[in-house]
């Protein structure tokens, strides 16, 4: 008997990506967590400071992801953008180790995210030819928990690091190494198989209106939004100690990863507004308790 699309293993292409995005993220959090104190430590105002990189860095990815995302209708071969983009990440990121100026960790974390805005359409359009409308979710659920686990590993690997003495800016050196992992692994995920009649600009169908009806919530989510790493300020202040900074990071990842593959499977089966709206309105009961948080 043949199983149901939403039983079948998933492409060998999707799960070739699913390991890039875990060794990328391995790469990314070993320096994340412990960014916010790093820069306390050598450069003045890095509250705001951390506010600008991380609203810089948001913008320039937004910025590529919509020129990547038409690039990406129009070429015959996703791959060499999805390359191209990891492949500046990784250059980018162990730069941070040297930053001693307030505009270095501008243009190291712009850098990182022009990689990210390169890449991600094209990436998503990668796994979208992988599989069928009936198990996106479950695809894009588990390349969201591959994101995450990477992310608890390199945060992970960076307190463990710590704890035994290596310094922060080697760290941040050492985070190449999983990060070039990440890079090799693309060449594992073939391209999908693309008519060349739906490629040509006259075939492409302009944007349906009631897209327009979700992106405006998204807009104004991501305007609400805040970054992550004023968790760890917010932490800081509170009391933590610098060796709980990543354990609390790790224990955020750790959650994401648990629940984005069970969370894509329910959508596949609900829909993803409902799904979607009930992320957002979790969020929004998080953010008044973090708020109201005294300890």
């Amino acid at each position: 008997m043949a199983r149901s699309p939403s039983r079948a293993p998933l492409p060998t292409a999707v799960i070739a990506l699913g390991l890039v995005s875990l060794f990328t993220d391995v790469s990314s959090e070993m320096i994340f967590p412990l960014l916010p104190a790093f820069l306390s430590a050598h450069i003045a105002g890095a509250p705001l400071l951390i506010g600008a990189m991380e609203g810089l860095a948001d913008l320039t990815s937004a910025a590529l992801k919509w020129w990547s995302g038409k690039w990406a209708d129009r070429s015959p071969r996703l791959r060499p953008m999805v390359l191209a983009g990891y492949t500046a990440s990784l250059l980018a990121r162990p730069w941070m180790a040297v930053v001693s100026v307030w505009w270095q960790p501008l243009v190291v974390r712009g850098m990182d995210r022009v990689g990210k805005g390169l890449r991600t359409a094209p990436r998503d359009v990668m796994i979208s030819g992988w599989v069928g409308p009936e198990s996106r979710g479950r695809a894009f659920g588990f390349h969201r928990a591959m994101d995450h686990t990477g992310a608890a590993i390199g945060t992970a690997l960076a307190a463990a690091l710590v704890a035994l003495g290596v310094a922060v800016d080697r760290v941040f050196l050492l985070s190449a190494i999983p990060g070039a992992i990440g890079v090799a692994a693309i060449f594992l995920a073939k391209e999908p198989a693309r008519p060349a009649a739906a490629m040509r600009p006259e075939a492409l169908d302009p944007m349906p209106t009631r897209l327009f009806y979700y992106l405006v919530p998204v807009a104004l989510f991501a305007v609400g939004n805040s970054t992550d790493a004023f968790l760890l300020l917010r932490l800081s202040e509170q009391g933590a100690r610098p060796e709980f900074l990543p354990l609390a990071w790790l224990a955020l990842h750790i959650v994401k990863a648990s629940v984005s593959t069970p969370a894509g499977r329910v959508a596949d089966r609900i829909g993803r507004p409902k799904v979607v709206l009930a992320g957002w309105t979790l969020f929004a009961v998080a953010y008044l308790a973090l708020a109201a948080s005294t300890s």
